[in-house]
């Protein structure tokens, strides 16, 4: 990798760029001039995407930032800086098309970030656990209740459910064009079983710092807009 990432990739936020060097730095990583081509990279990686943006990492930190302040349980800053890491990693690939490799996103972008960390000479096992926290956001399903680091992670990532209704619509038109390549009546089934999973589950969110009830309104709406006509109207 070359040192010329202003060139290469778009400019980003100073406090993202100083968030992820004082991670790493607590986290015992070897600092270099490399780490900011690293950053580079994973900033540049996504670009162009009309959802699983830089946006959307950003809107995960505020909200893992709002989780972690209000939580009743303590939290340390290695917490902070492990989830920190996590949230700028679990997008870093993101498409919409199925992989040749047989990986999915999540899978890659994980692979990905033990590469950038390796080359840090990061500890082998907190890489082990940045991994895992970016493999939940697979189903976003919790296994054990205790485990705060999940919790914020996955409500951080599906914070866009419970958003202001006008926050989730342009949310729900840019996954659209995220899959703009599928054809409009597999997508409405598709997308509808996906939305319908989620309001099947016993619980949505795992902190309890989200409006379930809000999310709930929104995913309604959102399956009502893609099946306007009775199944026995459409055509099959």
């Amino acid at each position: 990798m070359t040192g010329d990432h202003k060139t290469k990739y778009p400019s980003m936020n100073p406090l993202h760029e100083q968030l992820y060097h004082d991670a790493l730095q607590r986290l015992g990583a070897r600092m270099d001039a490399g780490w900011k081509d690293l950053l580079a990279e994973l900033h540049g990686m996504h670009a162009g995407r009309p959802y699983h943006s830089w946006h959307h990492v950003e809107h995960a930190f505020a909200q893992a930032f709002s989780i972690v302040v209000q939580s009743p349980h303590p939290v340390t800053t290695g917490d902070w800086d492990l989830l920190a890491l996590a949230i700028m990693y679990h997008d870093a690939v993101y498409e919409s098309r199925v992989s040749e490799s047989g990986k999915g996103n999540e899978e890659r972008s994980a692979d990905l970030m033990e590469r950038h960390l390796s080359s840090l000479d990061f500890d082998p096992d907190l890489i082990a656990e940045i991994r895992r926290l970016i493999l939940l956001t697979q189903n976003h399903r919790l296994k054990d209740p205790r485990d705060f680091r999940g919790a914020a992670m996955l409500d951080a990532d599906l914070a866009i459910l419970a958003a202001p209704a006008a926050d989730y619509d342009a949310y729900a038109k840019a996954i659209r064009e995220e899959y703009d390549w599928v054809e409009p009546e597999a997508y409405r089934v598709g997308r509808t079983r996906v939305l319908e999973n989620f309001l099947t589950r016993p619980s949505l969110f795992s902190t309890n710092l989200l409006s379930t009830e809000q999310a709930h309104k929104n995913l309604r709406r959102e399956i009502a807009a893609l099946n306007p006509f009775p199944a026995s109207l459409r055509t099959s």
